[in-house]
């Protein structure tokens, strides 16, 4: 089925000037689409350098990272993880954090037992001593989730003193400790999580009191977080050093809905006429009823639709379109929660509307997604600055948030894309990349401590091993390039811009005011200056004059550059992605610049005056 992707809602106020997207970086005299002023004098916070982490797991010789034979590192994956320098890492894993018993991991290893993961069985090749050996040589301070599902807090004191308090301990001590992972989703009430965490917190403070403990919060972004987060703050929070919240992007369909509402889209018809609407849709049901859709077309209703089944269905009906504007609407009409607890919902992959075999509007299509993608940031924005004031209520006033895992996952339901085998071809794309930039900036802007990228291997790993061999994704780059901020001050800018707006997709609102660049200053203590650019739009360069706000006579400048093909390209099936530096040029505090079309662009300013 031939898929014509539509940018919609996509304004560039200020004028496009069609240049050549293969010149990366040149300097142009004309009219600009952008102007960015940067204050390096204007210091608002210092960025934590534990913000540039990963997660590594205990399974499957971490995923390829391990050769358990050699009793190494995978040279490849060394490699790259020196190259990398995460700041911190992450074991034994999220949910298989949940399962491990780091008994079974230390000792010789022939004599380690077979373990029970998620994925299967497993011995513990990559146990305790080969992760702090591995973050020794890399230089990466250790995090460890301690298992609070299946073993006892006794357990997780003896796992603290093997780590902290043997004599001859050539490897590093481990001053981070998470209690359990993301205990809400495994049905633990917050009350009983609190307990535990007491419990856990004391025990593992005896065996070590110089270490610090990490509490898992709500993972939702509603009302009902509060009513788990606070009652285990106040009950626990007197243990806490740090709070572990997991901010994914969740792309798994076009629209949810949880409860009676309408969603509506906007698009442009060439011609009046019929059309064919379709949908690829699935509903629970609740007391024996199924969800009912209703449909307006601009301002008529043509009709509803019962949405009766649990797996994807696809349902079409006829609609007449005028030329030019168009308006959809998908309202849930029947919300119902049973007595038994059963939930009535409606869920649709995808709205398309046809006309013969071409497709004039796609609701999930590329470029929907990519808007809608980068406008979460500014939910995870009202998220984190909620977690600020739900930390108000615990004992403790100097709690600090580590985000142990972040990444975006797409397609786990439905249809996937043309060219996709599975959801995480998604997460392997440059659009991914770009977000993973998004979220470092939001983190430095809204002074997080530590985050920690899901997950260095692996379906969803920055790296994937296959015996010799090494694949790079796009979203290692970024992390590479952003780790430049670390430990750095966070200075003030300014961007004129124009925005973009984003349809609801997913279970998020539509955004208007998304700038089409993000920007991210920082300036060490020699005058040092790094900003990191993200241009979002997928088919625009955007022209922009740099104005180094101070009184530095000049600057030695140069630039690092992703991009790709598209926003789908991951280097490897998809297109190609080009990662790369430019020369060094000597430049006075204003100067032109060409931001590429889907990239992240750092550039390295060092005053002319510290040469």
């Amino acid at each position: 089925m031939a898929r014509i992707a539509v940018l919609i809602f996509f304004t560039i106020i200020s004028v496009i000037l069609g240049v050549n997207s293969k010149v990366f970086g040149v300097e142009k005299r004309s009219v600009d689409d952008a102007i960015i002023e940067i204050m390096p004098d204007d210091i608002i916070s210092t960025v934590s350098p534990y913000l540039f982490g990963s997660n590594i797991r205990w399974l499957w010789n971490a995923d390829g990272a391990w050769d358990w034979k050699k009793k190494a590192a995978n040279k490849n994956v060394l490699g790259a993880l020196l190259e990398l320098k995460p700041t911190v890492m992450r074991y034994p894993g999220g949910s298989e954090a949940n399962r491990y018993d780091w008994r079974a991991g230390v000792g010789p290893v022939q004599l380690r037992p077979m373990l029970v993961g998620v994925d299967g069985n497993d011995v513990s090749f990559f146990g305790t001593d080969e992760f702090l050996a591995l973050c020794k040589q890399i230089g990466a301070e250790p995090i460890i989730t301690a298992n609070a599902a299946t073993l006892t807090e006794r357990d997780a004191a003896e796992w603290v003193k093997y780590t902290n308090s043997r004599k001859k301990n050539d490897l590093m001590k481990v001053k981070f400790w998470e209690i359990g992972n993301e205990p809400e989703g495994e049905g633990i009430a917050s009350r009983q999580y609190a307990e535990k965490v007491n419990l856990f917190a004391n025990a593992m403070k005896a065996a070590d009191p110089d270490i610090q403990i990490g509490a898992a919060v709500s993972d939702r972004n509603d009302p009902d977080a509060a009513k788990w987060d606070s009652p285990l703050l106040q009950a626990a929070g007197k243990n806490i050093d740090f709070i572990t919240p997991h901010f994914y992007s969740i792309f798994n369909s076009g629209w949810v809905f949880y409860g009676d509402r309408a969603k509506s889209v906007e698009f442009n018809a060439d011609s009046g006429g019929q059309y064919i609407l379709e949908f690829i849709a699935n509903g629970t049901p609740a007391d024996g009823g199924w969800p009912i859709i209703a449909i307006k077309v601009n301002k008529a209703v043509v009709g509803k639709l019962t949405v009766e089944s649990p797996v994807w269905r696809t349902y079409k009906m006829p609609i007449n379109l005028s030329a030019g504007k168009n308006r959809i609407t998908i309202s849930f009409i029947n919300d119902h929660v049973s007595k038994n607890g059963e939930d009535r919902n409606c869920f649709i992959y995808d709205m398309l509307v046809k006309k013969g075999n071409d497709v004039i509007y796609e609701l999930f299509s590329g470029d929907n997604i990519s808007n809608a993608l980068f406008g979460t940031i500014n939910d995870h924005e009202a998220r984190l600055r909620n977690l600020k004031h739900r930390l108000q209520v615990a004992p403790k006033k100097d709690i600090k948030i580590a985000i142990t895992e972040y990444n975006v996952i797409y397609n786990n339901k439905g249809h996937l894309p043309a060219g996709y085998s599975s959801r995480f071809d998604e997460i392997s794309n440059l659009r991914s990349a770009l977000f993973v930039g998004d979220l470092l900036s939001l983190f430095i802007r809204e002074d997080v401590w530590m985050a920690n990228f899901w997950a260095l291997m692996g379906g969803m790993g920055n790296l994937q091993v296959s015996e010799e061999k090494i694949f790079y994704r796009p979203s290692y780059y970024v992390i590479k390039m952003f780790r430049e901020h670390a430990g750095q001050r966070l200075c003030s800018n300014l961007v004129q811009v124009a925005k973009m707006n984003s349809v609801p997709l997913a279970i998020y609102p539509a955004h208007n005011d998304i700038p089409v660049l993000g920007v991210t200053s920082t300036v060490d203590r020699n005058g040092r200056i790094i900003v990191s650019v993200i241009n979002r739009s997928g088919d625009t360069d955007i022209n922009s004059t740099i104005r180094i706000k101070d009184s530095v006579g000049g600057y030695l400048r140069k630039a690092t550059v992703l991009t790709g093909d598209s926003m789908e390209a991951d280097g490897k099936h998809r297109g190609a992605i080009s990662y790369y530096s430019t020369d060094a040029v000597t430049g006075t505090n204003e100067f032109k610049y060409l931001f590429p079309k889907h990239s992240v662009v750092q550039m390295e300013l060092v005053p002319l005056s510290a040469k």
